[in-house]
């Protein structure tokens, strides 16, 4: 017998014991690869459910301000979108709070998304699109809400506005809309109904709206605030997507508002009253490109102009740049570098008011936005410089932007800023003034001084003038697109966004989900390491008499566990006496019986006969 014998008898006599090893290594490790797996799984799932809700979409382009809504049919025209043939959808996003009419159920955090036909054209999916006052809702909204179809459901959502909420004019205590809509259905997942540009793995709460009506309720007409573009044939980087949104805005897109005045002038505004420094640089490059003459104009509200006893309630004051509009006059009188307060210039309906002249000292009170967002009222005083007629630019009432409630007013009594006033201050001369020059400028300072007192983070520039005594038209139907390709798209307010990318990793976070589970399933591993280990240990304790028979009969610890024989090493003709050791087995009433035992070769006679024994080498 040789060592592959002894092991092969050795597998086959102590087969419960290697088959409850073996099943004790197969738990270890299906427990650990069970634990990787299921991590893998997870995070394979979580990938999938975050790139399913996007849809087709791979490229998301939004902002704070809307834009046109024809700026998704230039951006898909563009060379870098057509030639993989890249579409684009527009929409509106936002968030806002559902509440169910007959229930009062109320749902908040809901994505409300004002779409069309081209919204399920872009995702693949055939979708009757929600009009007038209809509103599909997704199958985890309408759960929420116990929504059905029919049931009247009231949408709370905040107003999109021009004017930062944050600044003078904006409107804090008016930004929601309330709009009353029907259910149309309940739109279901493979339809787009858990559409979502969110990472979220949480319930979906949004909701469709016909687009027209809420751009209606909005008073957005035909503006958006985010585009969903699909890669199509090719890879399409943010970068593309920038490069053609560079080529396809347009002023419009900006906010901006350009005009011919009948001076010959353009003036240039945003829809928000304050200047971006972006476009400003822009319009400033422009202008000394073309060799044009550039004004920039800051016009802010004061509460009151006094001197002495006497005061002036709520007049509007400009601040000029150094060429005062080719007014040389002003110029002057605002370049005045007297000692003392910085110079202001009055129109002679306010001298006349005040009772002052040249030289009187004046204070002006007006409200401004602290850093910490509490509207303050601050006061400067001025030395007065000049009085100059209500004509030329003292007569401009185009120095002031549009503002909602003041501006559109047809007195001081309806006047409805987002502001404090005192109506009680307005005399029947302001009134009188009011109804004559409307939006003229009662003061006028120099552009520096009121930067300084008025400027805020959104600019320091309320319109900028224009004007050429060339042959070069300022008014140039191409100035409103040389100043939007001069600005950009990002520089503009547009954000790019690779969603599809953004969301998977977000999807992935910063957690090994094949580890997480593997450090759940630490005690199992380490249970199945140790009833492993003890299987082992029982099958050697088990076999403790054989090898010390194989080590007493002088084999090594490194042949044992090696188990290879040494039928090599007998001497030619087989005798047992030349090797090492012999299987011997007793004979027993004239048979060869009892139990195998091994002995030294000396022990066994030639050919393996000797003391009643039968002996293989």
């Amino acid at each position: 017998m040789t060592l592959g014998d002894l092991s092969r008898r050795s597998l086959s006599y102590y087969r419960r014991t290697h088959a409850a090893v073996v099943f004790g290594v197969a738990a270890a490790v299906a427990v650990l690869a069970g634990s990787l797996l299921v991590g893998s799984s997870v995070r394979a799932s979580l990938a999938g459910l975050v790139t399913a809700r996007l849809g087709n979409a791979d490229v998301v382009v939004s902002a704070e301000n809307p834009f046109t809504e024809g700026l998704s049919a230039r951006l898909q025209e563009q060379p870098e979108l057509s030639a993989v043939q890249a579409t684009v959808a527009p929409l509106f996003a936002l968030e806002g709070i559902l509440t169910h009419q007959s229930s009062g159920l109320r749902a908040g955090n809901v994505s409300v998304y004002g779409v069309d036909a081209r919204f399920f054209q872009f995702h693949g999916v055939e979708v009757e699109a929600p009009t007038g006052g209809q509103v599909w809702l997704s199958p985890d909204l309408a759960a929420e809400l116990g929504a059905a179809e029919q049931d009247a459901v009231v949408l709370r959502v905040a107003r999109p506005s021009d004017i930062p909420l944050d600044s003078l004019h904006g409107r804090k205590d008016d930004v929601g809309r309330a709009i009353r809509l029907s259910v149309k259905g309940t739109l279901a997942r493979e339809l787009m109904g858990e559409f979502s540009l969110s990472p979220s793995q949480g319930p979906v709460r949004a909701m469709f709206i016909a687009l027209p009506r809420l751009q209606r309720d909005l008073e957005q007409a035909d503006r958006v605030n985010a585009m969903l573009i699909a890669r199509g044939t090719a890879a399409l980087a943010s970068a593309d997507v920038e490069k053609a949104l560079d080529a396809a805005i347009d002023g419009d897109d900006l906010g901006l508002r350009i005009e011919t005045l009948p001076d010959g002038s353009v003036l240039v505004e945003t829809a928000a009253g304050l200047i971006p420094e972006s476009i400003n640089n822009a319009i400033a490059g422009i202008a000394t490109r073309l060799s044009f003459e550039r004004t920039e104009v800051l016009t802010w509200l004061a509460n009151r102009m006094t001197s002495g006893e006497r005061s002036v309630p709520y007049s509007l004051v400009a601040g000029l740049g150094p060429s005062a509009a080719s007014d040389a006059a002003m110029a002057t009188m605002l370049a005045d570098s007297g000692a003392g307060a910085p110079p202001i210039v009055l129109n002679d309906w306010t001298a006349r008011d005040l009772g002052v002249s040249v030289g009187a000292p004046l204070d002006l009170e007006y409200y401004r936005w602290a850093d910490e967002g509490r509207l303050v009222t601050e006061r400067t005083s001025f030395r007065v410089a000049g009085i100059v007629p209500i004509t030329g630019i003292a007569a401009d009432r185009r120095l002031s932007p549009a503002y909602p409630g003041i501006t559109d007013a047809e007195s001081v009594g309806d006047w409805d800023p987002p502001f404090p006033i005192d109506l009680q201050l307005v005399r029947p001369v302001d009134e009188e003034y009011w109804d004559k020059y409307r939006t003229t400028a009662k003061a006028f300072v120099p552009l520096e001084i009121a930067q300084e007192l008025w400027r805020t983070r959104y600019g320091a520039v309320s319109s900028v003038r224009l004007r050429t005594s060339g042959p070069q038209d300022p008014g140039t139907s191409g100035l409103r697109e040389s100043v939007a390709r001069s600005v950009g798209a990002i520089r503009g307010g547009l954000v790019v966004v690779d969603v599809r990318s953004q969301n998977v990793s977000a999807s992935v976070g910063a957690t090994d989900f094949g580890a997480y589970f593997s450090y759940f399933s630490f005690f199992l591993v380490v249970s199945a390491l140790l009833l492993t280990a003890l299987f082992f240990r029982l099958g050697i304790e088990q076999r403790l008499r054989e090898i010390g028979v194989l080590r007493a009969a002088g084999f090594s610890i490194t042949t044992i566990q090696r188990h290879q024989g040494d039928s090599a090493a007998l001497p030619p003709g087989g005798d047992c006496r030349g090797g090492r050791w012999c299987i011997a087995r007793r004979r027993t009433g004239g048979r060869v019986g009892g139990r195998d035992d091994v002995r030294p070769a000396h022990m066994v006679g030639r050919r393996g006969r000797h003391h009643g024994t039968s002996a293989s080498c």
